[in-house]
């Protein structure tokens, strides 16, 4: 029995080796760094246009610009957070007064912001060796349709949001008042807001961009394995970022002024390498590429 365990074991060690190697390979073959390097550039154009952009739409849904702010901060901190502390106060200020600028400046908002999803969607097709792409125009609604969706999200995470304070605020007022304060119920509150909620979230959005973006099928198991790697090594990697740009690195001894905007195109570079990485890792899992080999 223990030599069958051992067996098996082993086999599905080197069948996952293998799968990554696989993936790593493909990696390489396929250019992703320079992908990488594209979808930072258009990133660096993009994202601030993003925050307004749902900054304005959440306030407009919602009926409240603060509430807007934050879940617009919730779901692209990771992302933006390094270009300053102020960055969603001026999306905040441009987005509370978008009324004014009329119909056009949501279109070329929607177009800028949309264009980083387009390169993204445009990197994984060749990945997964897409042999027809969508057309153009189907590729921009797909596009505007993931800023919707974000939207949504925005929406979601605010309701979500006060639900939670309303239960919060249910516990400090009822018999059960000592829970909130009570040492272990703060320590797994913590831990889940800090650790557990964005590992959630970051395995989610792996997910759902290796199985929805590609011009292609991808079975949901590959999508999800993929994307619990890809988004627990992003995780990993964004502490370790932060803590080597807070404690170790000095851009601003070499960019001076520019200091912010290298940083936060090296974090973009660096994230946007990881995503692909994770979709040869998909597209190897799918069969997509090469021998199809299941860990």
């Amino acid at each position: 029995m223990a030599f069958m365990w051992w067996s098996g074991g082993k086999r599905k060690l080197e069948s996952l080796g293998r799968t990554i190697y696989q993936a790593s390979r493909n990696f390489d073959r396929d250019g992703c760094f320079d992908h990488a390097a594209y979808i930072s550039y258009f990133a660096l154009l993009s994202l601030l246009p993003l925050a307004i952009l749902l900054v304005a739409l959440g306030a407009a849904a919602i009926g409240s610009v603060d509430a807007a702010e934050k879940g617009a901060q919730f779901l692209l901190k990771d992302l933006m957070s390094l270009l300053g502390k102020d960055v969603f106060a001026r999306a905040r200020e441009v987005g509370s007064q978008a009324g004014r600028f009329g119909w056009p400046f949501f279109f070329l908002a929607l177009w800028t912001a949309s264009k980083v999803f387009s390169k993204v969607e445009q990197a994984l097709d060749h990945v997964f060796q897409v042999e027809k792409r969508r057309s153009f125009p189907a590729r921009k609604i797909f596009a505007f349709g993931l800023v919707a969706l974000l939207v949504l999200l925005l929406v979601v995470m605010v309701a979500f949001a006060g639900v939670v304070n309303a239960f919060n605020r249910f516990l400090e007022t009822s018999a059960l008042a000592g829970t909130v304060s009570n040492p272990l119920y703060v320590a797994v509150n913590s831990a889940a807001t800090r650790y557990l909620i964005p590992w959630l979230v970051s395995v989610f959005t792996f997910s759902f961009v290796y199985k929805v973006l590609p011009a292609t099928w991808v079975p949901t198991r590959a999508a999800v394995v993929a994307g619990v790697v890809s988004g627990t090594l992003w995780e990993g990697l964004k502490n370790a970022f932060t803590l080597y740009v807070g404690r170790f690195a000095n851009y601003r001894m070499t960019y001076g002024a520019l200091e912010t905007v290298v940083v936060f195109a090296v974090w973009i570079n660096l994230s946007a390498a990881l995503l692909l990485w994770g979709a040869e890792l998909a597209a190897v899992l799918a069969g997509a590429r090469g021998e199809e080999t299941k860990a």
